[in-house]
């Protein structure tokens, strides 16, 4: 029951609540569990650890899921962790970046997370593929294409003082913006 109890405060956002159920977990299972069990729950203290910011953390977390993963046997887990593999892990990684903010590690931990074995996982992966390319062309939009337009037409740079030049976040507005050369 632990082993999954981290997830809604994960997905809450209360990241101290699930840290501590995910160290509950590894803790009351401490000389039990076997290497697979003992990983996923590293790895889940990571995820917990990466909502609430805590890079440092989150590195450790993977480091010591990544070090228990290397040793176990699949052979013993007990069959409910048995989709815990390469993948899945490559998975929790690849959350704990997009989490972070680290975009492009995100993308690359979510392509190895597709295994074509499990249509969850591999959806899961590509939704957090596809949300990390999302991120990596909006900074590139900010960075590069913004400032090349507002070089090009001056009269954009007055429209408004946000990155876009727009009020809110409406894409139709950004857009008309772009199209128009006035805000909505």
């Amino acid at each position: 029951m632990l082993a999954s109890a981290h997830l809604d405060p994960t997905y809450l956002g209360r990241s101290a609540d699930a840290v501590d159920l995910a160290r509950a977990a590894r803790s009351g299972t401490r000389g039990v569990a076997t290497h697979g069990v003992t990983a996923h729950f590293h790895a889940t203290e990571a995820r917990a650890l990466a909502v609430g910011g805590d890079a440092a953390g989150a590195g450790k977390a993977l480091n010591s899921a990544v070090r228990v993963f290397e040793e176990r046997n699949p052979g013993t887990d007990p069959d409910w962790i048995s989709y815990f593999n390469d993948a899945e892990l490559s998975a929790e990684f690849s959350h704990c970046f997009r989490d972070l903010g680290r975009n492009s590690d995100a993308l690359t931990y979510s392509q190895r997370a597709i295994s074509g074995t499990s249509a969850r996982s591999d959806f899961f992966a590509k939704m957090v593929g596809a949300m990390s390319q999302v991120a990596l062309l909006a900074r590139a939009l900010e960075t590069w294409m913004v400032p090349a337009l507002l070089r090009r037409r001056p009269s954009l740079q007055a429209a408004n003082s946000s990155p876009l030049g727009v009020s809110g976040t409406s894409p139709t507005s950004a857009v008309n913006l772009l199209r128009t050369g006035s805000p909505p």
